[in-house]
């Protein structure tokens, strides 16, 4: 299913105190439904929806892919969308919505075994890599080349309890991954004992090269930009982390907090940033629908 539109309506209720000369953020905002993931890629906005996946060119027009589900995340590569799902990606043509190919996105199991602490839930693209983050199953390395998996990187090596890989980005120029780690298992007896944290790993030969130990539980997701790091907890609050990372002991040792966005409610799953909007889905209570927001850079003191 294609649908073009110029999307120019625009929520005031969803963006206060900003004025917007951007056809793209106008179209982004009038959308009806706003669900897992905001993801800027190649100038292009890539929306999780209530329909499926949504694509927001630089001009505004607007583009619906039906699926059999609501996508987790989704990267754009070259003129192929790369499609995120629990148990498998599709390869999207991007103009047709053509269905190309589908691919597991483990090396472990059959997909329709996955727990859902297994499941995929990220993916961030550096190169010909994709990575995807899979839960207490670490972080699966596709490579774009071969058009297959090649590698995992264990975020347990070595732990006695396990955590999950909830999501993976990458510094500005693509020489480190940082992979999000929340705890998925904890010690009723000694709970310090489970790593909750973020793992930096080597991209030239996939190696963990640090570990920052530190960040409260019910970490969901994360954005770099420039030299900043944003942590979402389930959307409140966010972290503030300046990069590069020390080597300090503890992450909330440097963390600022973020609680204000200027309006009711939160963030809702996996969000974008840019120099100078935090792009992202948007609950004012239990009650209301998900829609999307743009958060000002300057709003949240970044």
């Amino acid at each position: 299913m294609k649908i073009y539109s110029l999307g120019l309506a625009l929520s005031l209720a969803n963006l206060p105190h900003i004025a917007l000369a951007s056809a793209q953020s106008e179209a982004f905002l009038s959308q009806k439904s706003c669900r897992n993931f905001v993801r800027l890629d190649e100038d292009q906005v890539l929306l999780g929806g209530e329909k499926g996946l949504t694509r927001i060119d630089a001009a505004g027009q607007t583009q619906v892919y039906g699926s059999e589900g609501n996508p987790r995340d989704a990267v754009l590569v070259g003129s192929k969308i790369y499609a995120l799902f629990p148990s498998s990606f599709v390869v999207l043509d991007r103009d047709s919505g053509r269905v190309l190919a589908r691919y597991a996105t483990q090396l472990y199991k059959a997909p329709d075994k996955l727990l859902p602490q297994e499941q995929a839930r990220s993916l961030s693209r550096s190169g010909n890599r994709l990575l995807i983050a899979h839960g207490t199953l670490g972080v699966s390395v596709f490579d774009l080349i071969e058009q297959a998996l090649v590698s995992t990187l264990d975020v347990n090596r070595g732990e006695r309890l396990k955590g999950m890989a909830v999501d993976v980005d990458f510094d500005a120029a693509g020489k480190v991954a940082y992979v999000l780690v929340d705890n998925y298992q904890i010690n009723p007896i000694k709970p310090s004992q489970e790593f909750r944290g973020i793992l930096l790993y080597d991209l030239q030969n996939l190696r963990l090269v640090k570990r920052l130990l530190g960040l409260d539980p019910g970490a969901t997701s994360f954005s770099i930009e420039r030299d900043q790091m944003l942590i979402s907890f389930g959307g409140m609050p966010f972290w503030k982390l300046q990069l590069p990372l020390g080597d300090q002991d503890q992450l909330a040792d440097s963390a600022q907090l973020v609680w204000d966005f200027g309006r009711e409610g939160h963030s809702i799953g996996h969000f974008a940033s840019d120099a100078e909007y935090v792009w992202t889905c948007h609950r004012e209570s239990s009650r209301s629908p998900v829609l999307p927001a743009l958060y000002t850079r300057d709003q949240l003191g970044l």
